[in-house]
């Protein structure tokens, strides 16, 4: 009865790997994620689901190593879902930048470099960049509006301005609705400061 039961576990097992490998795309840039992603196929987007509900209850929790850990393990599950790299860049950018939460400014300026830095890394591993360029964008605009002794980084009204425009710009050449309308009246606020 044991070695039935080891052997229908077995070919269970080989019939999953063999979907999992037949099932993968054919072309490189369709092929990209990890490990895990691969392995799990259709269900990675279910697992890094779960995995961004426990984030979010051990942010809640305030628990914030256990927090990154979920998240680390949902990006894995799910590198190409730009939603998983914007959301935990607004959290690290909106919720662990806030003033009342993170009172000392030098801990502030590194939780929005940290947002931003991921950011960046979904613009590149994504499927579409456009979300977390757009997401970029909005941050640097968000900062044209603070008054220089808030700026969370150490740049002029006029700099938060142009990058708020060059993070549209790359919005909209990834297809993001209302972008390249977001960057001409970013660059448009860049040029007022000058005069």
């Amino acid at each position: 009865m044991k070695r039935a039961a080891r052997l229908a576990w077995l070919a269970v097992g080989l019939g999953l790997a063999t979907w999992t490998v037949a099932s993968a795309p054919r072309d490189a840039a369709a092929a990209r994620g990890t490990l895990a992603s691969r392995l799990l196929g259709p269900f990675a987007p279910l697992a890094a689901a779960i995995e961004w509900g426990r984030f979010d209850a051990a942010a809640g929790a305030g628990e914030e190593g256990r927090a990154w850990k979920h998240a680390d393990r949902a990006l894995r599950l799910a590198p190409a879902d730009p939603r998983g790299w914007t959301f935990l860049a607004h959290h690290a950018i909106y919720e662990l930048g806030n003033p009342r939460r993170t009172p000392d400014a030098a801990e502030r300026r590194r939780a929005v470099e940290l947002g931003l830095a991921i950011l960046a890394r979904g613009e590149r591993e994504a499927r579409s960049p456009g979300p977390a360029a757009f997401k970029a964008g909005v941050v640097h605009l968000s900062m044209a509006q603070q008054d220089d002794a808030e700026r969370w980084l150490p740049i002029s009204r006029r700099a938060a301005w142009l990058r708020a425009a060059e993070a549209f710009e790359r919005a909209a050449l990834a297809g993001e609705p209302v972008a390249a309308e977001a960057a001409r009246l970013a660059r448009a606020a860049a040029q007022a400061e000058d005069g």
